[in-house]
């Protein structure tokens, strides 16, 4: 599959796309989005990894909503709850996937690229 990197968007610093923003008491719900353009994916996981304990694990995204005038084509909006249950430090990034193609972005500062499954990057 074909994806339209150039139109995923997604971060940790900006409201749109995590809410609430910064660190949260454990007990908190925080909600990820990601913008990417309408009918370019044909899914999305949250792949959540704990700094502390080493442990990880999939979430998968829901596609909540799609607005059909923005950009050239539109955009599908992706969402997913992560519940903060425990005290943890967790870094994220989205599994991306367009038929048999899976793609990674992470918005880590210093890597702001997509990799592949075999970790070559793709950049944006």
């Amino acid at each position: 599959g074909s994806m339209g990197a150039g139109r995923l968007t997604g971060g940790s610093r900006d409201d749109t796309y995590r809410t609430p923003g910064g660190a949260v008491s454990a007990g908190t719900r925080v909600l990820l989005r990601l913008r990417a353009a309408a009918g370019d994916l044909s899914g999305v996981d949250v792949r959540l990894a704990d700094r502390v304990t080493g442990a990880s694990h999939a979430l998968p995204m829901a596609r909540v909503a799609t607005d059909p005038d923005a950009g050239d084509n539109g955009y599908d909006w992706w969402q997913v709850a992560v519940d903060t249950d425990d005290l943890a430090v967790l870094d994220y990034w989205f599994a991306i996937r367009d038929g048999q193609s899976v793609r990674y972005l992470s918005d880590d500062p210093l890597l702001d690229v997509m990799l592949t499954e075999d970790g070559v990057m793709w950049g944006r």
